[in-house]
């Protein structure tokens, strides 16, 4: 008589009719959580739950009104105890963890200057000045952010704030995310804090006001014995104090009244005042000033004029010349003219002219770097190796500068730099120099120097694929193994960016990854695996290309005509029964012939397209290859059992062990094993 006991099963979740995909169960706060835990046994196994708080003995847990202190880690126990004979007693136990993660919306944001939450109430900054400020908040998943200011809106948890008048009202912190659990509907959760900003800003130039009137000059003339009245006017959105200045004279008020006499010449000044106190910063005072000069006019006494000594009883008007000097380039002339009225014979006009060359002297200004003729126009060029590159630095300066490039302690005289064949190791800094010495007519000569800095980035496409088994690496293409070994294929490749690696067998089916495992290999695990080493470069100014390199390597078997191999190590064990007496023990050892079921399933079918950016490793331009992936797979009934994977079972005696990522089909992978036996 034999005995045959199935090992116990991984547990699996089930809520309500639906086995959960992953072991991950999100639930919005204040949510309920009604899960079942569910194993496969002969005899039926009892099921415990080991909470956060004690643990439960039967297969449900509940929670109603979840909180956040509820979230973590729930592990389900299965044991069951079996006996065998008389003697002999078969316990088994599984268990499953499952993560319950609580969603919950946004907490009220708090607003924050460099670290510092901003007390409640208005932010007052000073007019020019720049605040960077920052919008918290927390909540699961973590919340996005958006700032509002009427119509205007930025999506960041960071806004400036540049102080000016433009700026000021009232500003929005929006902290928002979406919940989704894994049953029920989706949630929005939102908070929001608002924020009114006050820009100080000092007082305006101020404005002068004589007897009513606003004048326009900064001069006024009066006559003598006038009395007039001078008002000071300024704006600011701080209370303002007035002042007005008149030599070592001070005289407060915004109003000051004069008499002229010519005791009043001279220039009055308007000082308009405000003190403003930022809620950020410190506190300062600011002014604004106009002045006006007073000019007062008076009669004057009959002059005397002579000519040549002689007293005249006329006027005599002669008119002052001028000499301009622009510090510009060019020819500029100085013209001197008078009028000439005498009081016997015909009027004259006296003209005379020099003219002066000026040559503006000015440094380097900062270097352009263009690449085959256009202006790179940033400090980080990128370019795929093997491109040939013409760099160009242009400076303007007079005198007209020397120019030469620098990197790595060596020095190339002259503008243009030509790099052929770029390489890898071409990959650093190149500088720009540009010199010039100004010497002037007067004074003295002065150096100057500007420069700017390149830095060069090379890509290059993945190189030949080389494969490891097991830790070694493989110097052929054909590796053979052992029937029912465990062999670790990996893969490794070098490019920039670093390449993207699959594995494929037989090309049926790739995956992404480095490594890909075979457990209990068997003869239908031989053949070709082929592993794929792709990348996308992005060169500043080029298109997009796509490196792509791939090698194979074939598994053999050494026997191929051993058809029996030791059961995988979550097969049941065949216990025998013993018989006879004491003394005498026959040990009979029941053959276990183990079908392997395997579901080779791909959820799409790889398209093989021209790709014209394609560039292989060894660098020769070919007709490249990149693969379109489309969504034409045949689905069976549950389209979540089909991802892009081999999904392998082990059907045996009618007990089917399934992987853990793909207990919510097990129905499925049922109908396919019988399929199969048949």
């Amino acid at each position: 008589m034999r005995n045959f006991v199935d090992p116990l099963a991984k547990p699996a979740f089930k809520s309500g009719s639906t086995f959960l995909r992953e072991n991950v169960y999100k639930v919005i706060n204040g949510g309920s959580v009604f899960i079942e835990c569910i194993t496969d046994s002969n005899p039926l196994a009892s099921i415990r739950w080991e909470t956060k708080t004690r643990p439960t003995d039967n297969r449900y847990l509940t929670i109603r009104n979840i909180r956040q202190e509820n979230a973590g880690r729930y592990v389900c126990v299965a044991t069951y105890q079996t006996t065998l004979t008389d003697r002999y007693t078969f316990t088994d136990q599984s268990n499953n963890s499952l993560h319950i993660d609580v969603l919950f919306s946004p907490i009220a944001p708090s607003l924050l200057h460099q670290g510092t939450e901003i007390p409640d109430g208005p932010l007052k900054v000073v007019n020019g000045s720049e605040l960077v400020l920052e919008c918290r908040s927390f909540g699961n998943p973590p919340p996005s952010y958006m700032w509002e200011l009427g119509s205007r809106r930025h999506a960041s948890s960071q806004i400036t704030i540049k102080g000016d008048t433009s700026k000021f009202g009232t500003y929005t912190c929006i902290a928002d995310n979406i919940m989704i659990p894994t049953f029920g509907p989706t949630e929005t959760g939102q908070a929001n804090r608002t924020l009114h900003v006050d820009i100080l800003y000092p007082p305006t130039e101020p404005m002068i006001i004589v007897n009513g009137t606003n004048i326009s000059t900064d001069s006024l003339k009066i006559i003598n014995g006038t009395a007039i009245l001078l008002e000071c006017q300024s704006s600011g959105n701080q209370k303002l104090s007035y002042r007005w200045k008149h030599g070592s004279m001070q005289f407060r008020g915004s109003r000051l009244e004069l008499h002229g006499d010519i005791t009043k010449n001279g220039t009055y000044t308007c000082v308009a005042e405000n003190f403003m106190r930022p809620t950020i910063g410190l506190d300062q005072t600011m002014k604004a000033e106009k002045s006006l000069y007073v000019d007062v006019l008076y009669p004057l006494s009959v002059p005397k004029i002579s000519y040549n000594g002689t007293e005249l009883n006329v006027d005599l008007q002669i008119m002052n010349g001028t000499m301009l000097l622009l510090d510009y380039n060019g020819t500029y002339t100085c013209v001197a003219e008078n009028m000439i009225s005498p009081t016997v014979g015909p009027n004259l006009t006296g003209h005379t002219k020099k003219s002066l060359a000026v040559n503006v002297l000015y440094p380097p200004s900062d270097p352009k770097i263009l690449m085959n003729g256009t202006d790179v126009n940033n400090s980080v060029l990128t370019v795929i190796e093997r491109t040939r590159l013409s760099l160009k630095c242009v400076s303007d300066a007079n005198p007209s500068p020397t120019i030469q490039w620098k990197t790595n302690g060596t020095k190339h005289a002259g503008d243009m730099l030509f790099l052929y064949d770029i390489q890898p190791s071409d990959a650093r800094k190149y500088e720009c120099v540009a010199k010039n010495e100004m010497i002037p007519t007067f004074g003295s000569s002065q150096k100057n120097k500007s420069r700017n800095t390149l830095e060069l980035h090379v890509l290059y496409p993945p190189s030949k694929p080389q494969f490891f088994i097991n830790g070694a690496e493989l110097h052929t293409d054909m590796y053979t193994v052992t029937h029912g070994s465990d062999v670790l294929i990996e893969c490794h490749s070098q490019g920039k960016p670093t390449p993207s690696i699959r594995l494929g067998y037989d090309f049926a089916l790739q995956t992404s990854g480095e490594r890909l495992s075979v457990k209990n290999i068997q003869e239908g695990d031989t053949g070709n695996y082929t592993c794929v080493a792709e990348n996308v470069m992005t060169p500043t100014f080029a298109p997009n290309t796509i490196g792509r390199m791939q090698s194979s390597v074939r598994i053999i078997l050494k026997d191929t005509h051993h058809l029996m191999s030791e059961p995988p190590s979550h097969t049941g064990l065949l216990f025998p029964l013993i018989a006879g007496g004491a003394s005498l023990f026959l040990l009979a050892i029941a053959a276990v012939i183990v079908w392997r079921c395997r579901l080779r399933v791909s959820g799409a079918q790889d398209n093989i397209v021209e790709n014209p950016m394609y560039i292989s490793a060894d660098g020769i331009e070919s007709d490249g290859i990149a693969i379109q992936h489309e969504e034409t797979g045949s689905f069976s009934t549950d389209e979540r059992c089909v991802q892009s994977v081999f999904v392998e079972e082990s059907c045996s005696l009618g007990n089917h062990h399934i992987p853990d990522e793909y207990i919510y089909c097990y129905a499925e992978v049922q109908d396919v094993c019988k399929e199969t036996e048949q």
